[in-house]
C-alpha cells in the first residue's frame, strides 16, 4: 500500500516527533555536567559594549542570565578565547540582541558591522548549548586557537541554538572545523553554513565533517545590491570550499523565501530526510541539482508545524518573537 504522505511530509512529522529528545552529542560534554564543573564562572546582566575573555581548561561559562546589547563595528559581541584558547571551554547561553536596522543591505551591514554574535576559539573541542543570537553579520564562529594544527582535534559543538535575522554566516566555520550542529532554529539567514577561508588562506582539510542533526533554519530574502529583480534575497544553503571535507545531516528542514543568488551544490557527503520547504514567493524550481536524501516541497505548513514544536520544546513564544524582530526593522532596537 502507498503511504498516506509523500515521503518529504513523512520525514517532516519524524522530525517534529524527535525535536525535544535529543541526546548529548557523542565526545562532548553534556550541558548538565558543564553546569556542575568546579571551573564554572557565571556573569549575568545588560552589557552595552563587547564581552571579552580568555579561558583556561575546562572552563565553563553560564551566561544564561548575559545579554550583549548593540552591535560594535568589527568586534564580536561574545569573544571567548581570543588570542588565549584553551581546551575544552563550554558556554552555556548567552543573548545577543543587536540593532542592526532590516532596511540595510548586505554590502552595508558588511562594512559597518564585519563581527559575529559569538566568537569562540580553543585548543581542544568547545561547544556551545542554547545560544540566542539576532540581528547580527555572522552568528557563531568557532576558530582554532593560534598555533595549533588543523587536524581535526579541535571540533565544535553547536547545540540548541536560535538565530534571527543573520545578515551573512549563520554558523562560519572557516577554519575547517569538524563539527556538530545539532537541535537549532534558524529563523533567517543569508547563509546557513560557511566552510570558505580567506583568498589568502593555505590551510586544507579535506577529512573533515560537519554533522548537522535536527536543524530548521529559513533562508531568508533580505535587502542585497546582488538581486537585481526586486534587492532583496540570500547567498544560499552552503559556502563550501574545495578545501574543506563533508557534511552528514539528517532530519533537517530548510524554507527558502525564494530563488538563492548563488547556484552553489550541497557539499559532498551524506544526507538522509533533509526538505527544502520552497516558500509562496519562490518562483519555478530550485535550480541546482540535489544529492540523494533531499527532497523539494511546496507545502508550507511542514515548516510551521517543525517550528511551532521547536519553539515549544524550548519555551520560547512565537508572538514574541516576531514583536522583537518587528522593533528591528526600522532600527528602533
Amino acid at each position: 500500500m502507498k503511504p498516506r504522505y509523500p515521503i518529504p511530509v513523512l520525514a517532516a512529522l519524524v522530525l517534529v516527533a524527535s525535536l525535544s529528545g535529543t541526546s548529548a552529542a557523542e565526545n562532548f560534554i553534556s550541558r548538565k555536567a558543564a553546569l556542575a564543573r568546579s571551573n564554572l564562572v557565571g556573569v549575568s546582566g545588560d552589557h552595552n559594549e563587547q564581552w571579552r575573555v580568555c579561558a583556561t581548561k575546562n572552563r565553563a561559562y553560564d551566561l544564561r542570565k548575559f545579554t550583549s546589547n548593540g552591535n560594535f563595528g568589527d568586534l564580536s559581541n561574545l569573544s571567548i578565547g581570543k588570542d588565549c584558547g584553551a581546551a575544552r571551554t563550554v558556554v552555556v547561553g548567552g543573548t545577543v540582541t543587536g540593532t542592526i536596522s532590516h532596511s540595510l543591505t548586505w554590502n552595508e551591514v558588511k562594512s559597518q558591522y564585519d563581527a559575529d554574535g559569538l566568537r569562540f576559539e580553543g585548543k581542544g573541542w568547545l561547544a556551545s548549548f542554547g545560544l540566542s543570537v539576532q540581528d547580527v553579520e555572522d552568528g557563531f564562529a568557532p576558530r582554532v586557537a593560534e598555533g595549533t594544527e588543523q587536524d581535526n582535534t579541535v571540533p565544535f559543538l553547536l547545540k540548541g541554538a536560535y538565530m534571527d535575522w543573520i545578515r551573512d554566516d549563520s554558523i562560519e566555520d572557516d577554519d575547517l572545523m569538524p563539527g556538530v550542529i545539532k537541535n537549532t532554529l534558524i529563523d533567517g539567514t543569508n547563509r546557513f553554513l560557511s566552510a570558505r577561508p580567506s583568498a589568502s588562506a593555505t590551510y586544507t582539510n579535506h577529512n573533515m565533517v560537519v554533522t548537522i542533526t535536527n536543524v530548521l533554519v529559513h533562508m531568508k530574502a533580505m535587502p542585497n545590491e546582488r538581486d537585481k529583480d526586486d534587492g532583496i534575497g540570500f547567498g544560499g544553503i552552503f559556502k563550501w570550499s574545495d578545501a574543506a571535507g563533508e557534511v552528514e545531516m539528517s532530519d533537517s528542514i530548510f524554507l527558502l523565501d525564494e530563488q538563492p543568488l548563488t547556484d552553489e551544490p550541497f557539499p559532498p557527503g551524506t544526507y538522509s530526510h533533509v526538505i527544502l520547504v520552497l516558500g509562496p514567493d519562490f518562483v519555478g524550481r530550485y535550480r541546482t541539482s540535489l544529492p540523494d536524501g533531499v527532497k523539494v516541497t511546496r507545502k508550507l505548513w511542514v515548516w510551521r508545524k517543525a517550528r511551532s514544536a521547536w519553539l515549544d520544546a524550548h519555551g520560547r513564544s512565537a508572538s514574541a518573537l516576531q514583536r522583537s524582530a518587528a522593533s528591528a526593522s526600522d532600527g528602533t532596537r
